[in-house]
């Protein structure tokens, strides 16, 4: 279960690049701690219940004035009913599917609580997307000012492995909710992304930089150029146990060594700020490059490498693998690669609008 200062979530990247739900920065930001709530303990797996005090939402939200009353708190109902109302049609194969996060909201004013029902779209998405897609940390979404901020770095972080992205300005208009009459003006356009890019590099460990490029002697595509700094993102064991499905593994693998030996190595790198270099057995290679790899390692992953350790001692009849860390680096260094390079090809056959 996630620590209530590590509420983060995981989201498709078909869905952030391929549809947009029509949210001010406020309702966007109470959007997202509905999100980040799966696995932690303001969610009932069973009731499909978020069950949340207004003071620890304001705290999550860090929107203290929700508590105030008044205007404040008409417009904290407004927002929820914003999110209740609000469904999107998603294509999947040859059928399109309405969707929507919340079934019901109720507000038990003597107690102070706020319970969402939610719906099974919100329970499906969370687990079926808990493993991969895009990573977006709450504390993050909370320190940007503008829905245009909130909507440009989810966007970014769905094309994560990517170092260039090129979108169209119609594209980013739709994305960002930039109406084409407000915004026509090449020059209020840009100044929507400088401060959106702004906020961005200062509050998130992404560090980001565009060019406009033209056709015909029109700007008509934004070039995005994105690094990741790996060193100012914060890790915990909690965020490394989502990420494979830790509690999952040592069920299927009851309480396996080397399943706990592989988690503490991906919590031991990716924790890891100093630039140093780790030898594996293709050479060396320096702690961001592993850090670049083993942040798209997933459960079929360690379940891969657990399969080809057990493969080898068999054949060795019985015999452990000598210098078992070294090995273990190497396998996951290996898978986290292969991962980050399908992530790659699926993002470029989106964008090729090819369906996988």
């Amino acid at each position: 279960m996630k620590k209530d200062n590590e509420l983060c979530s995981y989201k498709s990247n078909q869905i952030i690049q391929d549809y947009v739900w029509n949210l001010k920065q406020y309702e966007l930001k109470l959007f997202e701690f509905l999100c980040c709530c799966y696995d932690t303990k303001y969610y009932d797996e069973e009731k499909n219940e978020i069950t949340v005090s207004l003071a620890d939402l304001s705290k999550e939200c860090n929107s203290s004035e929700m508590l105030n009353g008044g205007t404040y708190y008409v417009r904290f109902k407004s927002a929820l009913k914003k999110l209740a109302d609000t469904s999107i049609w998603v294509l999947e194969g040859n059928k399109e599917i309405l969707i929507r996060m919340i079934n019901k909201i109720i507000i038990e004013k003597k107690k102070g609580l706020v319970i969402c029902q939610m719906s099974d779209d919100y329970k499906n998405s969370m687990q079926k997307h808990i493993t991969g897609n895009a990573f977006v940390e709450l504390k993050i979404i909370n320190s940007f000012s503008s829905k245009y901020s909130i909507n440009l770095y989810n966007l970014i972080r769905s094309w994560d492995g990517k170092e260039e992205v090129t979108f169209s300005i119609e594209y980013l208009r739709k994305k960002l909710l930039l109406t084409a009459k407000t915004y026509d003006n090449i020059t209020q356009f840009t100044r929507v992304i400088d401060n959106a890019v702004e906020e961005i590099n200062d509050y998130s460990p992404l560090k980001v930089s565009y060019e406009r490029k033209k056709e015909n002697g029109v700007i008509s595509n934004f070039v995005f150029y994105i690094d990741k700094d790996t060193e100012d993102i914060t890790v915990s064991i909690d965020i490394v146990n989502k990420q494979i499905d830790y509690e999952r593994l040592q069920e299927e693998f009851m309480n396996n060594d080397y399943i706990e030996e592989m988690r503490d190595i991906i919590y031991e790198i990716m924790s890891d700020e100093d630039t140093k270099e780790i030898s594996i057995l293709q050479g060396k290679k320096t702690i961001k490059q592993l850090k670049s790899t083993f942040e798209f390692l997933r459960y079929n992953n360690i379940c891969a490498i657990y399969y080809r350790i057990n493969d080898i001692v068999c054949i060795s009849n019985g015999s452990y693998i000598q210098n078992l860390k070294q090995y273990l680096i190497t396998a996951l260094y290996n898978e986290g690669l292969q991962a980050k390079e399908y992530e790659e090809y699926k993002n470029n056959l989106s964008k090729a609008g090819v369906e996988i």
